[in-house]
């Protein structure tokens, strides 16, 4: 990723941060590279699902249940595809090895060139 596009992610982060806050308490907000690399995510998703980007590097994938990683992927393709993805429910592993369920609600970020450079989106824990 170019400087100039981790420029404009970072300009989102302070655009949506106001929009993101305005969400039920219970929803974290996490942005991601299009490799799928974080590089911002608010309080609540971090306690949600354990990691703190500023302290570690993670990837959206690692995260994945490894039984669900066919269905993520095919996800992802959708999502690179069409833009954004509504009700996407997903199980997640935590940092400290706990199982989530979550749903997610993400849209594509692009550059000015409209090339897809990264996505961000909410994140809810659920519960069956």
């Amino acid at each position: 990723m170019s400087f100039k596009d981790n420029k404009q992610i970072n300009g989102l982060i302070l655009a949506e941060e106001t929009t993101f806050n305005s969400f039920d308490s219970n929803c974290g907000y996490v942005q991601m590279d299009i490799s799928g690399n974080i590089n911002f995510m608010n309080t609540r998703a971090k306690e949600i699902l354990g990691y703190d980007y500023k302290k570690e590097g993670i990837n959206a994938r690692m995260m994945i249940h490894k039984s669900d990683f066919s269905h993520a992927m095919k996800s992802f393709l959708k999502l690179y595809k069409v833009g954004e993805l509504k009700n996407y429910n997903a199980r997640v592993n935590t940092k400290n090895g706990k199982i989530k369920n979550v749903q997610i609600e993400t849209k594509m970020i692009y550059n000015s060139q409209k090339k897809p450079i990264g996505a961000h989106g909410i994140i809810k824990e659920v519960f069956f």
